[in-house]
């Protein structure tokens, strides 16, 4: 038999309730620091891989098509932290106008998306370097280091990236529980 009574339980769940509350606050006040720091750095990165001398080679633009994809994920980070009804959890949102529920599911979906991106062509830029280094005497690789190829391997990823989450998304539906439908704006 637990010698402790459940008002004691109760306030010693809430009370570690409130610290973990308490830290989570603190850590989203930091990832939120982290992103503009990122937007900043970033877009310094952007700036320095635009110039015409550094698009000579796939890598770069790569780069470049990574440094896109950073820069809208901590966009949609700055997003979520200000503007969005759940911060957390996508599932289910609530709001009073149709508008901000769609604009909520088009950051997440952006989101989603750049995140994919970010990773897809980190590798695709490993493997390009692999390929350029080991096969350069071979013909067939030869134009991979080609500027007009990175642009070609940015614009694939972006768009199978943005046709899954588009797939990913389609499942979800806005239902009103009211008698009086959502406004527009």
């Amino acid at each position: 038999m637990s010698s402790v009574s459940p008002d004691t339980e109760i306030k010693t769940i809430q009370e570690v309730s409130q610290v973990v509350n308490g830290i989570g606050f603190h850590l989203q006040q930091l990832n939120l620091f982290l992103s503009f720091f990122s937007i900043f750095i970033n877009i310094f990165h952007l700036l320095i891989l635009s110039r015409k001398h550094m698009k000579a080679t796939s890598t770069n633009i790569i780069l470049i098509g990574i440094s896109i994809s950073d820069i809208l994920i901590m966009l949609s980070t700055v997003y979520k932290n200000y503007g969005m009804v759940d911060r957390e959890n996508s599932d289910c949102m609530t709001t009073d106008f149709r508008f901000k529920i769609y604009m909520d599911i088009f950051v997440w979906g952006i989101n989603t998306s750049f995140r994919r991106c970010g990773c897809w062509l980190g590798v695709l830029m490993a493997t390009v370097r692999y390929l350029i280094v080991k096969k350069v005497t071979v013909s067939r690789y030869g134009n991979w280091s080609q500027a007009s190829v990175g642009w070609i391997m940015i614009l694939v990823v972006f768009v199978v990236s943005g046709l899954q989450t588009t797939f990913y998304q389609s499942r979800w539906i806005v239902v009103e529980n009211r008698f009086v439908p959502l406004p527009l704006m």
